[in-house]
């Protein structure tokens, strides 16, 4: 198995790499690669006081009465999934997306069609990056309240154009600008 370690993730949440380690194997469900790990490291008599460790940072939940030792017992938090990276930070943003619109000339049109290829296109922007997920989340809810506030989400592109075209660019500088979000702007107002 390999697996890249964002040392940044570690250190944040105070765990140590053989954390991470038990973390994934847990999430994965590998009980049998888990306790191979385990005997090799020589911590296999040391699991009990790693995951009450992994429990006090609230990185898995685990009921005292039953042995650690039986792994389907110890859940994965979901704060785990998203540092693990096996959050699909994707479904985030299909389900904010909206599902279809009515244009101008009265017909209804669905902006999430195509969901793989929408998937792929995601992916290959993100590459797996928290960071430039976070930021095009952020622009997307920009746009959508901004269009729902003038009345032009019946101009928003279907989700594989919004992507391929890279829409969010269009709000980054008004999303990234503090005076804009302090004051109410009108149309007009000022000239720059």
């Amino acid at each position: 198995m390999l697996k890249t370690i964002n040392t940044d993730v570690l250190i944040i949440n105070n765990i140590s790499a053989h954390h991470f380690i038990i973390l994934n194997l847990l999430y994965q469900k590998k009980y049998d690669v888990l306790d191979e790990y385990l005997n090799s490291s020589k911590t296999y008599d040391d699991f009990p006081k790693e995951v009450k460790y992994l429990q006090s940072k609230l990185l898995v939940h685990f009921n005292p009465d039953n042995s650690p030792y039986n792994y389907k017992t110890i859940v994965v938090s979901s704060d785990s999934i998203r540092m693990l990276g096996n959050y699909n930070n994707f479904e985030e943003i299909y389900n904010i997306y909206p599902i279809k619109v009515r244009r101008p000339d009265g017909k209804e049109n669905f902006l999430r069609r195509d969901r793989k290829t929408c998937e792929q296109l995601y992916n290959i922007i993100v590459k797996g990056s928290r960071d430039t997920h976070d930021h095009i989340m952020k622009c997307l809810l920009f746009e959508l309240k901004d269009r729902e506030s003038t009345g032009t989400l019946k101009f928003m592109k279907t989700l594989a154009n919004w992507l391929s075209d890279k829409e969010w660019r269009n709000y980054e500088d008004i999303v990234d600008d503090e005076s804009y979000k302090k004051e109410k702007r009108i149309y007009g107002d000022t000239i720059e």
